[in-house]
């Protein structure tokens, strides 16, 4: 984000982010005791939830409201922020990322491929979705869609095959010639194409 937007949000808004961040961020990934970061990430909860926004900050407030919840593990109660987040073009990626999440971890594996799927209609090329949506096709056993996705999730950030080395989503692909092939393409120096990805997808 740049500073000038920055700057525009509600000092509430801000302070929020900087909890979430804090939660999330290098100090999270370096080890904060699980205890503080869920200290953490109740404050962000209660600074957003506290702070007084314009119509205009509302999505932004919706999303940290979510997000917080999300990480706190209280998913039932994140879909309805993060449903509201998700109807503004400014915060629905993150919001449908975040509602992908929860309704997976709901048991509702439909809710969360359709979340993604909203998200690459307004953006196709977006890795992360394309990967979290391969997670999500996979554990549905739609495993020729999941390799789809994953292979364009590759193409757009190689980096992700590092994540999906380890990913007990893939479980259900793990050991089949094709997930494999797109494990071992990366060190092989596969070129990139260096075109976006149709979505929706061509049916084959």
């Amino acid at each position: 984000m740049n500073g000038s937007s920055e700057t525009s949000l509600p000092r509430g808004l801000i302070i929020a982010e900087g909890y979430l961040d804090l939660a999330t961020g290098p100090a999270a990934k370096l080890g904060l005791a699980v205890p503080l970061q869920r200290r953490t990430l109740r404050t962000a909860l209660r600074t957003a939830v506290g702070c007084q926004v314009s119509r205009r900050h509302r999505p932004r407030r919706a999303l940290l409201i979510g997000q917080a919840l999300r990480l706190l593990g209280r998913y039932d109660l994140a879909i309805v922020p993060l449903r509201r987040a998700a109807r503004n073009p400014a915060t629905r990626r993150d919001a449908l990322l975040g509602l992908g999440w929860c309704c997976k971890r709901l048991g509702d594996l439909d809710a969360a491929i359709l979340a993604i799927t909203r998200g690459l209609a307004s953006d196709p090329g977006d890795a992360d979705l394309h990967y979290n949506l391969a997670c999500y096709l996979s554990l549905s056993f739609e495993s020729k869609a999941a390799l789809r996705e994953l292979a364009w999730a590759f193409e757009l950030k190689p980096a992700l095959r590092s994540h999906a080395a380890d990913e007990a989503d893939f479980d259900p692909l793990r050991g089949t010639a094709a997930f494999e092939a797109l494990l071992g393409a990366g060190s092989r120096g596969q070129r990139r194409s260096g075109k976006l990805p149709v979505w929706p997808p061509p049916s084959s």
